[in-house]
């Protein structure tokens, strides 16, 4: 595997030692310095508004000009970013309408005294589920859209008239359009750094910080190190975070915060706190995580959060990670490409070993030659809507699987079950899924039936609502499984909302995971009988 690039090296340098140039020396750096790379690279990890300053009298002339149009930008950015969530403050005050803020403009002022220096895109507000009807109420009269992703003024509005409409995602996303610049706001109710039967208990530990003049609600000092802890490893430890590409930025944030209040800080109370929210593995795997980068905690302080002193169910590994990586921290933090391939593996190796909860009761599919064959279903319910269900069951013979449903089949619902093939003996950290997509399309009075997207089967959905049968799927055993009867086999099934443009995802077959449904821990497992 490559070391880190000369860009990344000194990145991580002046990430350190922030404006402190002459405490390394930077000379070296700077005579080999791919500018136009380096530029890239603050981008991609959010530390371009941070450094920005440290290195400008380095950048030559010739290359001044991106860099300085970038930080004029984020500048204007941050001031409409701000004026927003003045305005947004004011108005919950007006309603009386608990809050609380994430992050942002406050850890800016605690960490860097300097409301610009922190890289963000967004205002992120955490709010009671009792208010949330009332807080996308106040966005929706101040101009902000309903969105179903953060990239897109794809709208929807009428998705807040039905709190299953808010899907797997623990978000809403609200956008809202001032001349050329798009603002959002992540409106939710629990978060994937707090477990969810904790938010409500973690958002009342809040102060109040003055913010260029407004009164902002945010987590108190404790508990905004707890939860930069927190969504750093959902960002650098688990599947959405590890796909979309996780940032240095967030460690920096840690480092940053320990540079300036370690000494005030309480370490058996933090891990008691971190007990208490079922997070200390998540603590003890940042911090070893940010001494790797840093090297700035002593061990026996990082020993305190060791898994072995957890007192809640934890099912990962002695690092607090939920794989076992091989590779470092720093290689992975840069390393894209490198980083997905191993953690797919890694998530292999889990899900076909006893860590898997599933893997020693597999849901069994049925051998057709068998005289009686049991008529058990696996139920499956709409997320947060137990009036959306769905249920199913597997059967085979020598030469087909066959997939059974049972479901209600309403309009604009789409059905997919995902197949995992690889075998035992393919994983490890170099292995990649292999999937298989059986997808069930309900839409204009049919329901069409796709293999991998090729259709397979067509049927009218009102025969099948009205003689009330199951719909099943033949599909040859080999182009889905293999024939071989020995091997336990990976799955899970996502129901899907249709809005045209984009789907919705509205279950995970019921194995998400229960306080980030985005995740799949623990996936299904098949046996053949």
């Amino acid at each position: 595997m490559n070391e880190l690039s000369h860009e990344e090296l000194f990145l991580l340098h002046l990430a350190k030692y922030h404006f402190e140039l002459t405490s390394f020396d930077c000379e070296e750096f700077i005579e080999q310095m791919d500018w136009d790379r380096l530029f890239t690279v603050c981008v991609r990890h959010k530390l371009f508004t941070l450094l920005y300053k440290a290195m400008e009298r380095y950048i030559p002339d010739e290359k001044k000009e991106p860099f300085a149009k970038r930080f004029s930008y984020k500048a204007m950015f941050k001031n409409r970013l701000l004026s927003e969530l003045k305005q947004i403050i004011e108005i919950t005050q007006q309603r009386e309408i608990k809050y609380t803020y994430l992050k942002g403009f406050v850890i800016s002022n605690l960490l860097y005294d300097d409301l610009n220096a922190r890289d963000s895109n967004d205002i992120d507000i955490v709010v009671d589920e009792n208010d949330f009807l009332a807080f996308s109420e106040l966005l929706r009269d101040v101009k902000f859209e309903r969105t179903l992703y953060s990239d897109s003024l794809y709208a929807v509005e009428t998705l807040v008239k039905n709190s299953s409409n808010q899907g797997i995602f623990h978000e809403y996303w609200y956008l809202k359009q001032v001349g050329e610049i798009k603002i959002a706001v992540e409106l939710k109710s629990n978060t994937s750094a707090i477990p969810r039967k904790h938010i409500k208990e973690f958002c009342e530990k809040n102060e109040v910080y003055i913010v260029e003049g407004v009164k902002i609600v945010s987590n108190d000092m404790l508990h905004t190190f707890l939860h930069l802890c927190a969504n750093a490893y959902s960002d650098s430890e688990e599947r959405v975070g590890v796909e979309r590409g996780f940032r240095l930025r967030d460690y920096v944030d840690i480092y940053s915060y320990l540079n300036k209040y370690q000494t005030r800080m309480d370490w058996n109370l933090i891990a008691e706190l971190s007990n208490k929210y079922e997070m200390l593995h998540k603590i003890f795997c940042v911090l070893n995580n940010l001494n790797s980068l840093f090297d700035c905690i002593p061990t026996n302080i990082i020993e305190i959060f060791n898994t072995v002193n957890n007192t809640y169910n934890y099912q990962g590994y002695e690092t607090g990670s939920v794989v076992a990586w091989k590779t470092s921290f720093s290689h992975r933090m840069f390393n894209y490409n490198d980083r997905i391939l191993e953690y797919r593996g890694l998530c292999l190796e889990r899900w076909f070993s006893p860590m898997n909860v599933n893997f020693n009761k597999p849901v069994k599919i049925l051998n057709r030659k068998d005289s009686v064959l049991p008529r058990n279903f696996r139920k499956c319910f709409g997320y947060r809507d137990h009036n959306l269900q769905y249920a199913y069951r597997y059967e085979y013979d020598a030469e087909n699987l066959y997939l059974i449903i049972q479901s209600t089949w309403p309009e604009k619902y789409h059905l997919s079950f995902y197949f995992y093939t690889n075998s035992l003996d393919l994983c490890g950290p170099s292995a990649n899924f292999n999937i298989r997509e059986i997808l069930f399309k309900v839409f204009n009075d049919k329901i069409e039936i796709e293999l991998d997207t090729k259709p397979i089967k067509r049927i009218q959905l009102e025969e099948v609502q009205r003689s009330q049968t199951e719909v099943e799927v033949t599909i040859p055993l080999e182009e889905v499984l293999s024939a071989d009867t020995s091997c336990k086999y990976g799955y899970y099934s996502v129901l899907w909302e249709d809005y045209g443009e984009r789907l919705l995802p509205v279950n995970m077959g019921g194995y998400g995971n229960e306080d980030d449904p985005e995740e799949v821990d623990n996936l299904g497992i098949l046996a053949f009988t």
